[in-house]
């Protein structure tokens, strides 16, 4: 799980998505091996690894692995803010009854210490404005990383090509553009893409019709060679960097048409030898007249 942080996101999720995941597996590995070593007796060890997991991602159980090995240490008092983070943070895998438990023991501690739960409701306001800040700067720190982080259509996102460079897919409005989702170890795609060429020719001189190949490979690393090895043109495929999430995709291959307003008008699934170039033909001209 450590190693897979470094590693580029597979086809079908966006960056953001990838690392958000890869986050939240690593932080509840931590918190998993927190609890191991705690109950080995390591108490400090097991507070570090908590705390660990909860810097890379804040969650309701990493913070409740931090409360639960500073009350094991003998401190109550450091062991509130964790116990009132872990009860203030949005956590789906959180259920009523952790909530609860978390709620009781802060309660606990806060009157072994204080006598009563007076003052109590400001610490947990305080945790629910710490762990609100702390999760949108975390949001905000995704976004800038991945533009499609927020992108809610098509026409939000933008896509990256074999070199690196970005093509917003905005930038084509008024356009029709021709989306063909494909993949190296798909054989239908293979059989499919001389007659996509096909129609790709016969649009070769007009300015406002777009055809892209959109690879959606989970290892990204294998798609040159395979353009190369297959003789197929680089220059026009990009990387879906999440784009089959919102179109749906869920077959190879798949055909995609957008008409100059940036909506669906034509969708084609899997592999039709006979009629293909014919419709797809149609589908652009008709996407022209929109």
């Amino acid at each position: 799980m450590r190693q897979t942080r470094g590693q580029t996101p597979p086809g079908h999720v966006s960056e953001a998505q990838w690392h958000d995941e890869v986050d939240k597996g690593l932080a509840r590995v931590l918190a998993c091996e927190a609890r191991a070593t705690g109950n080995l007796g390591k108490i400090d060890e097991a507070i570090a690894l908590a705390r660990q997991g909860y810097e890379i991602y804040p969650s309701a159980e990493t913070a409740r692995e931090i409360g639960r090995w500073l009350v094991r240490a003998g401190k109550d008092r450091d062991a509130l803010g964790p116990y009132a983070d872990a009860f203030a943070i949005p956590d789906n895998r959180n259920s009523d009854t952790d909530h609860a438990k978390d709620r009781a023991q802060l309660g606990d501690i806060y009157r072994k210490l204080y006598g009563s739960e007076k003052g109590l409701g400001d610490l947990m306001l305080e945790a629910y404005d710490r762990t609100t800040g702390l999760l949108a700067a975390r949001r905000l720190r995704l976004r800038q990383n991945d533009p499609n982080a927020q992108a809610k259509n098509v026409l939000d996102f933008t896509i990256s090509g074999l070199d690196g460079a970005k093509l917003p897919i905005a930038s084509l409005k008024g356009k029709a553009v021709v989306f063909d989702f494909w993949a190296t170890w798909c054989g239908p795609c293979r059989m499919q893409h001389p007659l996509y060429e096909q129609v790709k020719q016969r649009f070769h001189d007009s300015p406002d019709v777009v055809f892209l190949s959109i690879d959606t490979d989970d290892e990204r690393e294998l798609v040159k060679p395979f353009l190369q090895e297959n003789h197929w043109d680089e220059r026009s495929v990009y990387f879906e960097d999440g784009l089959s999430r919102v179109l749906a995709i869920t077959s190879m291959p798949t055909t995609i048409v957008l008409d100059r307003r940036g909506q669906v008008i034509s969708r084609m699934n899997g592999f039709l030898p006979g009629r293909f170039v014919e419709m797809l033909t149609d589908r652009v001209k008709d996407a022209l007249k929109n």
